[in-house]
């Protein structure tokens, strides 16, 4: 009786990794490259995907021109031909602040006595810091800026500015007045 026996060998790589610039700022041009530190025989051929849909790269690098704070997309690579993937990636885009708005609360007329909240938002990334200015005077730091017992002299023009390291912006002038009672 002869009995032949059949062995199957899979080499799994484990380690295939999408390399990603330690630091994206918007408007950078980027460039993502598939690496693995298995020695392959043969010059693989890579697939890249955006949001799990294949792109035209099949180089080892994937450029991208000119990235924004939109740039939400998830990228990985595949070794053609081997159903090798990479872990899933997600661009972090830092930026300076692009939208700042300035509310109060409560809204309507104010009397003296009462108290008032200035509220700041501000998107940016790393997350940006305020400053509250009225006219060209630094009244405080912080989200939001709060005045008890407000009276005549607190009416007058109110801005914030957000900051971080990639830039600053001011708000529109909110204007609060302050009626005697």
């Amino acid at each position: 009786m002869s009995l032949t026996v059949s062995l199957l060998v899979l080499i799994f790589i484990s380690d295939l990794q999408v390399e990603v610039p330690e630091r994206v700022i918007e408007g950078d041009k980027v460039t993502l490259t598939c690496k693995t530190s298995c020695s392959l025989t043969v010059r693989p051929t890579f697939t890249w995907y955006r949001n799990w849909d294949p792109l035209s790269s099949s180089t080892e690098q994937l450029y991208l021109q000119s990235v924004s704070r939109e740039n939400k997309d998830r990228y990985h690579c595949a070794v053609l031909g081997l159903k090798l993937l990479s872990p899933v990636v997600t661009l972090i885009v830092r930026y300076g602040p692009k939208s700042i708005s300035v509310s109060i609360s409560p809204s309507g007329v104010m009397v003296e006595g009462s108290s008032v909240t200035l509220t700041c938002s501000s998107d940016g990334n790393p997350p940006v810091e305020y400053n509250w200015i009225k006219g060209t005077s630094l009244l405080g730091k912080g989200e939001t800026y709060t005045m008890k017992k407000i009276s005549s002299v607190d009416s007058g023009e109110y801005k914030c500015m957000s900051r971080n390291e990639h830039g600053y912006k001011y708000s529109a002038a909110r204007t609060l007045n302050v009626l005697c009672e």
